[in-house]
């Protein structure tokens, strides 16, 4: 595969979830605070089942080619963008996740507020990475 290629790759895959990640955060985490508390854990775990096929296979897709660009290329930026990936991942893994995991088991106000405003870390991030990504692809190509 040619490097274009991965880059364009990781210039859709980018844009998809830097889109699904302020769809979480301005309209999906919000809500939680107004479902129905009897009715909130199965609504959540509907979510988590149903967001993960959505998020997660394209997710690796980003992680694996941004992998593969930074092994064949010796931009210095690339490989802090790579960086900047593990800490989108970091957070996902050590924050939300044990945070959604949380509220799984029962309507917790203070939980959610704290999802929202950890997400702002994963939110900024991807926004971030998303210019440079376009900054590079542009440069190069």
């Amino acid at each position: 595969m040619e490097i274009d290629t991965l880059y364009f790759i990781q210039l859709v895959c980018n844009s998809y979830l830097v889109s699904l990640v302020f769809m979480t955060q301005f309209i999906t985490y919000p809500t939680f605070l107004d479902i129905d508390k009897d009715k909130f854990s199965e609504y959540h775990q509907k979510y988590v089942n149903k967001i993960s096929f959505i998020v997660a296979p394209v997710m690796l897709i980003e992680l694996l080619t941004l992998f593969i660009i930074a092994y064949l290329s010796s931009d210095f930026l690339i490989v802090k963008t790579l960086i900047l990936l593990l800490v989108i991942w970091m957070t996902t893994f050590f924050i939300m996740i044990p945070s959604h995991n949380r509220i799984s088991k029962s309507f917790n106000k203070k939980e959610i507020i704290n999802l929202i405003n950890y997400n702002w870390v994963r939110t900024i991030l991807w926004s971030f990475k998303l210019l440079v990504i376009i900054f590079l692809y542009y440069e190069k190509f």
